[in-house]
């Protein structure tokens, strides 16, 4: 694929994405200014009148879901007399999965030339988290507000990296691991074959695997276009790089594999916990179909959707619907938990000395 030629009166390091003044172009303190303030909405954060809305959407979602699950209610009980050694082991796997995605978020940044480290990157998933699980896709505002100021990373490459090797790769993996994972169940274990499975599996390999092929047109950034324009074009850009590393798909490939298998070992101890050995493949299948509930889900952390989909995998797991809901809600508590705390100690340790150093930045003096 053709890279994306700068204009040489456009520097790629100093356009300003959507939404920041454009009289903070000229002076690096107010630019650094209006990057702190504008960031949120440069980045897709959703608007302080649609709060309101969203929130109402998911809790009436939310609402009907605990209606249709009423009747999984009967095993809740189990809850109680869940082994503390255990806890602790799925609390390690769902920080142990959260390190591995901050791994291929830090190696396809340092694809497009921006160093960070491994333990900077995992406070800043541990941030983006923690703020899904308050507003659905609010997380990213906290990283890209904190690369931006201390990094210099443009918003047009951390949505790069966002969109290619963190979602559509990934979602690309869960299809083809699913369909796999059908095959072993139904050809080593004699289970019997998931059609609709099959379907949601095959759809999301096709779908993610298509866009993750599809050429993009070459732009070209200059002064004579407008800001969103110029930001669209330095995303081109950054997906072209992305594109030329074979190498950096192949270990974001493996890397999410590693991480699937190892949410499903943790969904697997979810319900030994509450006293229900399961299959591994079968947590495996079930595990992946709660991961693509992300993709469809409107409410926070895909509350409501991923114990639906855990559910609805209980068929696979040779298990009951109230079991299934007992160790999805086990896993929800957990993983909540571990969001909160962490998250919370990313955005003392990170987010908030960079916003104190923003402020503190004197004015650049014109010289005399």
């Amino acid at each position: 694929m053709s890279r994306v030629d700068h204009s040489p009166t456009s520097s790629p390091d100093t356009t300003q994405p959507p939404g920041v003044p454009a009289g903070a172009a000229g002076d690096p303190a107010a630019g650094t200014h209006a990057a702190g303030a504008h960031a949120a909405g440069a980045v897709g954060l959703p608007r302080r009148r649609h709060w309101f809305l969203r929130a109402a959407i998911a809790a009436a979602i939310v609402g009907a879901l605990a209606i249709v699950a009423r009747r999984y209610y009967d095993e809740l009980w189990r809850l109680r007399n869940v082994p503390p050694l255990l806890v602790v082991a799925i609390a390690a796997l769902w920080l142990g999965t959260r390190y591995l995605a901050a791994d291929v978020m830090r190696v396809a940044l340092r694809a497009l030339g921006h160093r960070i480290g491994r333990y900077e990157a995992f406070m800043l998933q541990m941030i983006q988290s923690y703020g899904n699980t308050l507003i659905r896709g609010a997380g990213i505002g906290g990283p890209a507000v904190y690369l931006k100021l201390r990094h210099a990373v443009p918003f047009a490459d951390l949505s790069a990296v966002q969109l290619l090797p963190m979602t559509l790769l990934q979602i690309c993996t869960i299809g083809v691991m699913g369909l796999g994972c059908q095959v072993v169940l139904w050809k080593f274990f004699g289970r019997p074959w998931e059609r609709p499975l099959t379907v949601v599996f095959a759809a999301a390999a096709a779908v993610s695997g298509g866009l993750l092929l599809i050429p993009l047109p070459a732009g070209r950034a200059g002064s004579g276009l407008g800001r969103l324009k110029t930001f669209l074009a330095r995303l081109v850009d950054a997906s072209h790089k992305l594109g030329r590393f074979n190498r950096l798909a192949a270990r974001a490939a493996a890397t999410h594999s590693v991480m699937l298998l190892l949410r499903a070992w943790r969904i697997q101890l979810c319900f030994a916990a509450i006293g229900q050995p399961v299959h591994y493949f079968g947590a495996l299948a079930a595990s992946l179909l709660a991961d693509l509930a992300f993709g469809i889900s409107v409410t926070p952390a895909a509350l409501g959707f991923r114990e639906g989909a855990i559910v609805y995998g209980a068929r696979v797991m040779q298990t009951n619907g109230d079991m299934a809901l007992a160790a999805a809600v086990l896993d929800r508590v957990v993983g909540t938990a571990c969001t909160v705390i962490v998250g919370q100690i990313g955005l003392w340790q990170l987010i908030r000395p960079a916003l104190r150093q923003q402020g503190r930045t004197p004015a650049s003096t014109p010289p005399s």
